[in-house]
């Protein structure tokens, strides 16, 4: 993965990870022009074809390494109060304890920019609740 990674960056080498992870691949040239150019782009499925060119890659599953990229967008978005706890859990699918000890134990998530549909979003509020200090009252 490091080495693919050397050629076409971190991101397209996870993509193609996830997509995938666990086959024995051969970069021919159709498969180059095809299935992985629409995957990764023109450029870094050429770059790949190249490089590999002849062989058969085993790609691994990269399940942690991918379960990790996908955990720091929504770990951010908790960090910068434009998600709860438990719409982080709901989202990630796990428990709200371990939701939880990432959020309180570890540093996952810091440093990461929320993507643009978690700072649009506002939260939902029921239009039955009365406004207890109204609009005039400062913090």
């Amino acid at each position: 993965m490091v080495e693919m990674a050397g050629h076409i960056g971190a991101y397209l080498t996870l993509v193609l990870i996830d997509r995938y992870g666990g086959q024995q691949l051969s970069f021919t040239q159709a498969f180059a022009d095809g299935p992985l150019a629409e995957l990764l782009g023109a450029e870094a499925a050429a770059t790949l074809r190249q490089v590999y060119r002849g062989e058969r890659v085993f790609l691994p599953t990269g399940r942690r390494a991918i379960a990790y990229a996908k955990r720091q967008p929504i770990l951010a978005a908790v960090r910068a109060n434009l998600l709860t706890g438990q719409e982080a859990t709901r989202i990630l699918r796990t428990s709200r304890t371990y939701v939880s000890y990432l959020l309180h134990e570890t540093t996952e998530g810091t440093g990461v920019v929320p993507p643009p549909e978690f700072r649009a979003r506002r939260r939902a509020v029921d239009p039955r609740q009365i406004d207890m200090f109204g609009d005039d009252q400062q913090a």
